[in-house]
């Protein structure tokens, strides 16, 4: 390719990629799947990057690098960690080249028609050499993910968070454990519309943690969130708005430490129980630890004190705006005002109704002893 050729090439090349993602998305159906977002962001960077490629080596008539082959075989990996099958990872590949193709096509003179069939030919070449190694990359990633060594983390994770014995499974993993754990249950609230959005993002998270841990960390992860196994090396709470990032938006995320391996099971457990706890309550999203929901989560356990609990405001079932003004006047800390306005009534109205709570249910909310009653009932009521 002419440096003439190739500078209008270049010029064109945002153009083009956008092009060629369009032919992605309607030509090659899991492309079509992908959210219009992760077209646009991450694969219609990748497609401009392979077209620097290509027209680099072509101006320079030779073959890829190895820096520059690291760019497909990265994106190759990431296609194999999706799930979207090989022949359509090939695919856009031979898409990508029509489309540069016909790009310089549009772009060449009456003389430069020649030079175009040249760079055709020289095209199927560079494929020739890329095709193969990108198929390489994604079989041996395929391979990672589903072969004898994955298997035995997964079941190495299955034994720690359910109590039973790991050393076997840490073996064959050839995993050396922490010496003690931050256990995290995430939940990420915006849902996933689709299987490859879900591996995507479960994938990303996956990656995060790894970063963080400067080690492959073991996880169970899918489009909504789920439980990671980090040792403890630093504040958790940084991995926040990366995590929001792939979200899309705030999450919520139950913590707890293990102090050594056995203790995980357990841990696990509360961390989901916390996260759980803290959106039922509907508390803002973050990191939340034990000490953050202490007298929630011991008032929330289940058993008969806590349906008892429940029993108490079971009357104002039937009277939503009763409950609601309860919930006003404790949130508020007995402030008639503050909980008055935040109902969008009148004060006289807010005393009225909580007169009505003490009639229904025997306990004056006014009264501070009831009225700690009363707000561990509805903790009840929520958590159940």
């Amino acid at each position: 390719m002419t440096a003439s050729l190739s500078d209008r090439f270049m010029r064109r090349l945002p153009e083009t990629a956008r092009r060629a993602v369009d032919c992605f998305a309607a030509e090659v159906p899991y492309y079509g799947m992908l959210p219009r977002e992760v077209l646009d962001g991450e694969i219609t960077e990748f497609t401009k990057q392979h077209f620097r490629i290509f027209a680099r080596v072509m101006l320079e008539s030779r073959a890829p690098t190895e820096e520059e082959f690291a760019v497909s075989i990265l994106a190759a990996s990431r296609r194999a960690q999706e799930d979207i099958p090989l022949p359509a990872v090939l695919a856009v590949y031979n898409v990508a080249a029509r489309v540069g193709i016909e790009t310089l096509r549009e772009l060449a003179t009456a003389d430069e028609v020649d030079e175009v069939l040249a760079i055709s030919v020289q095209l199927q070449r560079y494929l020739q050499v890329m095709l193969p190694a990108v198929t390489a990359a994604y079989l041996e990633e395929r391979q990672g993910v589903y072969g004898a060594a994955a298997d035995a983390r997964r079941d190495l994770f299955d034994a720690l968070v359910k109590g039973t014995p790991w050393e076997e499974a840490a073996e064959r993993a050839s995993v050396t454990l922490a010496l003690s754990y931050h256990v995290l249950f995430l939940y990420m609230p915006e849902p996933a519309t689709n299987t490859v959005v879900a591996r995507r993002r479960a994938h990303r998270v996956q990656d995060i943690v790894d970063g963080y841990a400067r080690e492959p960390v073991l996880a169970a992860l899918d489009g909504r969130g789920g439980t990671i196994l980090l040792p403890a090396t630093g504040a958790v709470e940084s991995l926040l708005p990366m995590f929001s990032e792939v979200a899309g938006g705030p999450v919520t995320v139950g913590v707890s430490d293990a102090a050594d391996p056995a203790e995980i099971a357990a841990a696990a457990d509360e961390a989901r129980e916390l996260a759980l706890l803290a959106l039922r309550l509907g508390r803002g999203p973050g990191a939340y630890r034990l000490s953050d929901l202490l007298l929630e989560y011991q008032i929330t356990r289940p058993g008969r004190a806590r349906d008892l609990l429940a029993a108490t405001v079971q009357p104002l079932a039937a009277h939503p705006h009763l409950q609601q003004a309860l919930s006003a006047y404790l949130q508020h800390e007995h402030g008639r005002q503050l909980a008055a306005k935040s109902l969008h009534v009148h004060p006289n109205t807010l005393d009225y109704r909580l007169r009505r709570v003490a009639e229904l249910t025997g306990l004056d909310p006014a009264q501070p002893s009831s009225a700690r009653t009363l707000a561990a009932a509805l903790l009840a009521v929520k958590a159940r």
